[in-house]
């Protein structure tokens, strides 16, 4: 007896196409280490951004060194509440995130998941079926671009800035997927 349903193909269709995204700049206005939740706001265009992206059937994954907690700048239960905090404005605005991976190791730790180093991405596409060479990686500093291109060598990678803000980034990453 044949068992179609447990047949395996190697269709791209069967995986997700993600954006992984870091938090501080693209997300929510970097004011260096959030300590404060009452004084997380989102950054331009990052509701609308992500909201476009995933009306696209993109997966939205945040990924974000958060050295402070090693630095003993801000505590477990700070950046707690900070997350807490970009989760809520988030969903006030009706966007949700599909997941969330930070690193609170110190940069001099020998760890795997701090970005550049790309174990949180590599952990998130097992988890959620991701196919990296269909997927992006938007960031405001060089070390995302680099996370991107150290995760998939088709991964594609966009820097936000002032002018050029997450909704810039999904609306590209839209036209790139069209391509």
């Amino acid at each position: 007896m044949n068992n179609f349903s447990a047949m395996k193909t190697n269709s791209k269709d069967h995986f997700s196409r993600a954006v992984f995204l870091d938090r501080d700049g693209p997300i929510i206005l970097d004011t260096g280490h959030v300590r404060d939740h009452e004084r997380v706001r989102l950054s331009e265009g990052a509701a609308e951004g992500i909201k476009l992206l995933k009306e696209h059937g993109f997966k939205v994954i945040v990924i974000s060194n958060q050295a402070g907690v090693a630095k003993g700048i801000i505590t477990t239960e700070q950046a707690r509440a900070v997350h807490e905090k970009v989760i809520s404005l988030l969903l006030s605005k009706g966007v949700e995130i599909d997941d969330v991976y930070y690193c609170f190791h110190h940069p001099d730790d020998a760890c795997l998941c701090r970005k550049p180093k790309t174990q949180h991405v590599h952990d998130a596409a097992a988890k959620h079926g991701i196919d990296l060479a269909r997927s992006f990686f938007v960031g405001d500093k060089e070390i995302d671009v680099q996370t991107g291109r150290n995760t998939h060598p088709d991964m594609k990678t966009f820097l936000t800035t002032a002018s050029a803000t997450l909704k810039h980034a999904a609306e590209w990453i839209i036209h790139q997927d069209r391509i």
